[in-house]
């Protein structure tokens, strides 16, 4: 990795960080929403990404903001159920929803790409 490569990814890191963080404030009573927002776009936008062919942005891209944006220690926190929530509602159903579309939104970012070119 050059220290360019490097320096794009950071930068983009800390701007996908961010955007986490941002959209979150937008959606401060339904946390897992937002991260389902951060999740399933950062997965569409890994999908996009990696269709293309690779330049020099692909890994800056893909690790650096969609790697940042999207997180699954902050989906484990949130899923987190109490004691006193049931298990179904509040973890299976959202998690679930979370991974489906988090790859439906991949693929169909790819698919998209792919039929592009």
């Amino acid at each position: 990795m050059t220290p360019l490569t490097l320096l794009a990814t950071v930068s983009l890191g800390a701007l996908g960080a961010l955007l986490r963080w941002w959209i979150g404030q937008q959606l401060p009573s339904a946390p897992w929403w937002s991260l389902g927002i951060v999740n399933v776009t950062g997965s569409a936008g890994i999908g996009v990404v990696a269709a293309l062919p690779e330049t020099v942005w692909t890994y800056p891209l893909m690790v650096g903001l969609a790697g940042a944006l999207t997180t699954f220690s902050t989906l484990a926190l949130v899923m987190t159920p109490s004691t006193t929530e049931k298990l179904t509602i509040r973890v299976i159903m959202p998690l679930t929803a979370h991974v489906v579309l988090g790859i439906l939104a991949c693929a169909a970012g790819f698919a998209g790409v792919q039929a592009l070119l």
